[in-house]
């Protein structure tokens, strides 16, 4: 096992402008993603479920520090939902869309949003039953 690579051009491995992406998701916790192919790395931001919600929510920046117990009880529409769904069905382990919804769903319920001014269990419970079609695109 090689516990260390040596990158030929330090350079190289923050290339793009990656400090515009990341305060576009108001500073909150983001998983960064090294790749090292042929001592070449790249480095890639992916948000979190939770991260993409709150943007969803459209919050103002905070300083984490400072700002604590932060309440996010607003309302988001479901096309907030699924949108959020497909930049996370990459690495969703759901069989099908509508599981990964189920999921969204549950980081509202973390976060303590509304959807569509409804209770994200009641939604869960709703596309379990077959009472609410999820979209298949």
């Amino acid at each position: 096992m090689v516990t260390g690579y040596a990158v030929s051009d330090p350079d190289s491995v923050l290339e793009g402008d990656l400090d515009g992406f990341i305060m576009s998701y108001f500073s909150a916790s983001l998983d960064k993603d090294l790749t090292v192919q042929n001592r070449q790395a790249k480095v890639s931001v992916v948000p979190s479920a939770a991260a993409l919600v709150i943007k969803a929510l459209m919050k103002l920046e905070r300083d984490r520090k400072k700002m604590k117990n932060i309440k996010h009880n607003r309302n988001i529409s479901l096309d907030d939902v699924i949108e959020t769904t497909k930049v996370t069905c990459p690495r969703s382990m759901a069989k099908d869309l509508s599981g990964t919804v189920k999921e969204i769903l549950g980081t509202c319920v973390s976060v303590g949003c509304t959807v569509d001014g409804k209770d994200p269990k009641d939604l869960q419970q709703e596309i379990s039953d077959g009472d609410m079609e999820v979209p298949l695109d």
